[in-house]
């Protein structure tokens, strides 16, 4: 068995859950899309809007790296996802 397809085997309740996410978060950015606009007298706008172009870029990157095997990797990559939320909500309460 290829890696890829043992570790889709072995860890099919986790890959599910991560693509549910994944349609979730999909799903609120069209839902919301109307609402999402840079606002050049709130500089934290693009802040936001960078760091969540960012984040989507990086949780998409952790499937293709989990399913190659390489768990540690994508670890390293989930924390950095975790500081971006944290300095997102920070601006956000900032109201830049």
């Amino acid at each position: 068995m290829a890696l890829r397809d043992d570790i889709e085997c072995k860890y099919a309740r986790e890959l599910g859950g991560y693509r549910r996410l994944h349609e979730i978060a999909h799903a609120r950015w069209h839902e919301n899309e109307s609402k999402i606009h840079l606002d050049e007298a709130r500089p934290s706008t693009a802040a936001v809007l960078g760091l969540y172009a960012k984040a989507r870029k990086t949780f998409s990157a952790l499937e293709t790296l989990v399913r190659d095997g390489f768990g540690e990797d994508a670890m390293i990559l989930a924390r950095s996802l975790r500081v971006r939320k944290r300095i997102s909500d920070g601006v956000w309460v900032a109201g830049g």
